[in-house]
């Protein structure tokens, strides 16, 4: 897992805007190098629920398939994925039931990150698995715990882990797990 430098930036919060303002909004083509890099989360490391979930044999989570805000229909994730800050995020992740589940949550920093395909950028995950994943920030449920105005994120563009403001709604996808902690 890639870790990011522990001081936090000033500019942070305005790359959210910059990034924002430059994207066109077309869809993003994923590049895998799957012949020079290891696959990390490969596809054969879930199995499929049948219902708009996979189960994690490693980690033993279950994972949405989908970002918050798409649907789940006909074996894929459609429509447009909504963003939130991170308060936001926690009470979506609360308030969710999901294939006759109720605990779904925020994952982790760490949990997050583990489904992370590092052979693969824009995005960086097995698309097989988590079809239609925005190329972007997802929340975790995990402060920056020296600066309380903080919280970690993973860039599933190209996999790093990164924290930014919890008020910053640009970064603010969600995708939800269950089980484990």
């Amino acid at each position: 897992m890639r870790t990011a430098n522990l001081r936090p930036r000033p500019w942070v919060a305005g790359l959210g805007l910059c990034l924002a303002l430059g994207a066109t909004g077309a869809a993003a083509v994923q590049t895998c190098k799957y012949d020079s890099i290891p696959a990390t989360a490969p596809g054969s490391r879930f199995t499929d629920n049948g219902d708009g979930t996979v189960t994690d044999k490693a980690t033993g989570l279950q994972w949405k398939r989908c970002s918050e805000g798409q649907t789940w229909s006909g074996g894929t994730c459609t429509g447009y994925y909504t963003i939130h800050i991170w308060q936001g995020a926690l009470q979506l992740a609360e308030g969710a039931s999901y294939a006759g589940k109720s605990d779904w949550r925020l994952p982790n920093i760490r949990e997050l990150a583990s489904i992370v395909e590092h052979a693969c950028y824009d995005p960086a995950v097995d698309l097989a698995v988590f079809p239609n994943t925005p190329s972007s920030y997802f929340w975790s449920s995990s402060p920056y715990v020296a600066y309380p105005e903080l919280a970690w994120l993973v860039d599933f563009v190209g996999g790093g882990v990164s924290y930014n403001y919890k008020i910053n709604s640009y970064f603010g996808r969600v995708r939800l797990v269950r089980g484990g902690q």
